[in-house]
């Protein structure tokens, strides 16, 4: 075989051999993964009050806490997958899920308003059409201070659940509140110290309940 056979032997192997290499080599796609879809939670604050949203995923387990100021929008990107989460705002709980594998939207209108300007989009949450506020109105027709314990809504399907509310009138006082309607059990402490007595109420809008020290 002469040189210049050898020679032109030679580099065709190196090139075969480095064809094969490359060939081999991973992308740099396959090397670190097709890139996730960075979904987005959008919420938009329409009230006077700060609202705050714990969010868990269900898959993951990871857990995220976010705030967001009066009449002001957040967007916030979690994670892709399902979350479970709460949220506070108007004296209010709700507890759902979201599903981020896909742009969501939670609207938190005004405290006892619901409806306006894209609430009505797919993937929009309402919470006004969740948590429904009503005034109720409580009268102390006696001479003596009371404390007056209401834990409620009691069996609200909606999404809102049972949180605790603490009012305390003095002789003969008249006050308005704002908590979410349904069904309550009330509890009445002080008085003479050495009473308690409880029952229930429906809250409802312009409720107005009297209790008297027995």
């Amino acid at each position: 075989m002469n040189t210049r056979v050898s020679r032109t032997l030679i580099l065709l192997v190196l090139a075969v051999f480095a064809m094969s290499l490359i060939s081999a080599a991973p992308s740099s796609a396959a090397t670190h993964g097709v890139a996730q879809k960075v979904t987005r939670l959008t919420v938009e604050n329409r009230s006077e009050s700060i609202v705050y949203i714990w969010l868990t995923g269900q898959d993951t387990g990871t857990f995220s806490y976010v705030t967001v100021n009066p009449k002001s929008t957040q967007i916030f990107t979690p994670g892709n997958e399902g979350f479970d989460y709460e949220l506070r705002a108007c004296t209010s709980i709700i507890r759902s899920t979201v599903d981020l594998t896909k742009n969501q939207r939670i609207i938190v209108n005004e405290c006892g308003q619901k409806g306006g300007p894209g609430t009505s989009f797919t993937g929009t949450t309402d919470t006004g059409a969740i948590v429904k506020i009503a005034d109720i109105t409580l009268t102390n027709t006696g001479d003596e201070t009371m404390l007056l314990i209401f834990t409620g809504p009691l069996d609200n399907e909606d999404g809102a659940i049972s949180n605790q509310y603490v009012f305390r009138l003095t002789a003969n006082q008249t006050r308005t509140f704002t908590i979410p309607k349904g069904e309550y059990l009330w509890e009445m402490l002080w008085c003479d110290y050495d009473s308690y007595r409880s029952g229930t109420v429906f809250v409802t809008f312009n409720k107005v309940q009297e209790f008297e020290c027995p």
